[in-house]
């Protein structure tokens, strides 16, 4: 199940939620939730696995993010790209990533 929520649902404007694994192509609250994302937003998700397939794919939705300018807080993994060191914990992962692309970044 993906689940895109928020510990203090209070702070949250919107919840958005899916019912499927993060595998499936089909994923229509995650298509909600990227039409409805504007600059400044942040997406809180309680973990990553619930959000991305792999490390590529996560990836490549941080640069998305990043080029829309919102923000990601991963609850469990304790990530906040609001943050310097949220955003060092990123950039760190992408140099891991195996066809070396991070790297560039």
């Amino acid at each position: 199940m993906v689940s895109l929520s928020c510990s203090r649902p209070a702070y949250c404007q919107q919840i958005f939620s899916d019912k499927t694994s993060s595998v499936s192509e089909s994923r229509p609250d995650w298509d909600r939730l990227m039409e409805y994302l504007r600059p400044g937003d942040t997406v809180v998700v309680t973990e990553l696995s619930r959000m991305t397939r792999s490390l590529t794919h996560l990836l490549t939705l941080i640069e998305e993010f990043k080029k829309r300018q919102i923000n990601l807080v991963a609850l469990r993994e304790d990530i906040d790209t609001t943050s310097a060191t949220g955003r060092a914990f990123i950039g760190m992962m992408g140099c891991h990533q195996p066809n070396g692309a991070g790297a560039q970044s």
